[in-house]
């Protein structure tokens, strides 16, 4: 059964080549991993092998050449071959970020959704509900525990 979480504030990296964490602020569906502390941290209550689906979607503001890198890591650790890199030279538009990832962890251990940039002009970007379409948040991570 899948866990699904979802990061609804706007983030944007305050120094270039430097790893952050995504802070998660919301559960739509909650089924066997839980918000830890701090709230980066995605922690399993069950032992087994888990399928890590991450979102992201990111917004540039400004033309000139950037590049973003999303990544997972494993108890703060960073989990080798995990990193997606996009690069944008798009100004104001939206660009998604996908990383999929199967992930053996222990009851208590936890994931974490990385990320660092070249340039502070690119955001990973959360978007306000309109009249005709829901909001679209920052970031979303399912969970899905795929084998005991």
């Amino acid at each position: 059964f899948p866990s699904h979480d979802i990061a609804t504030t706007t983030l944007t990296p305050a120094a270039i080549n430097t790893a952050y964490v995504v802070p998660f602020s919301a559960v739509q569906v909650q089924n066997g991993v839980t918000i830890g502390t701090p709230n980066s941290r995605l922690v399993v209550v069950e032992s087994g092998l888990y399928t890590c689906i991450v979102n992201a979607q990111a917004q540039s503001s400004s033309a000139s050449q950037k590049t973003l890198w999303v990544w997972l890591r494993k108890n703060g650790v960073d989990v080798p071959g995990t990193a997606r890199l996009v690069t944008v030279a798009l100004n104001s538009g939206y660009i998604p970020v996908t990383v999929v990832e199967e992930i053996s962890l222990n009851a208590g251990e936890y994931i974490e959704v990385a990320y660092a940039a070249d340039d502070t002009a690119i955001s990973l970007i959360s978007v306000a509900p309109t009249a005709f379409a829901p909001g679209a948040p920052a970031v979303t991570i399912s969970i899905t525990q795929t084998q005991l």
